[in-house]
């Protein structure tokens, strides 16, 4: 898949594959990421991406996998991990918040 093909598949499968993900995940955020990294991970390999027979299984399944992968080395379900997922991410961005320097105008 050359990188203009590819584009125009990002540009009109990843709005749908958030979607699908968030309904496995239900935290659109935590979905968009990744869908996002997923969509990395593919572009580093498009030229076998391009070549795959079902690629919006090959990016739900690579967004879903990090999931899988923690689940499986603490013996959780993998809701529990993405629940767990969701609970860090909101708890980074106050903490973010916290750090942001005042900006001066």
């Amino acid at each position: 898949m050359d990188a203009e093909a590819f584009d125009r598949y990002f540009t009109a499968r990843y709005p749908v594959l958030v979607g699908h993900v968030t309904a496995m995940w239900g935290d659109p955020g935590a979905a968009a990421d990744a869908v996002q990294e997923a969509f990395v991970r593919a572009w580093t390999k498009r030229r076998e991406f391009g070549r795959h027979p079902h690629p919006d299984a090959w990016i739900r399944t690579v967004a879903d996998l990090p999931v899988a992968r923690v689940a499986e080395e603490l013996d959780a379900q993998p809701g529990t991990v993405r629940v767990w997922f969701s609970r860090g991410r909101v708890r980074l961005g106050v903490l973010l918040d916290e750090d942001k320097e005042p900006r001066h105008a």
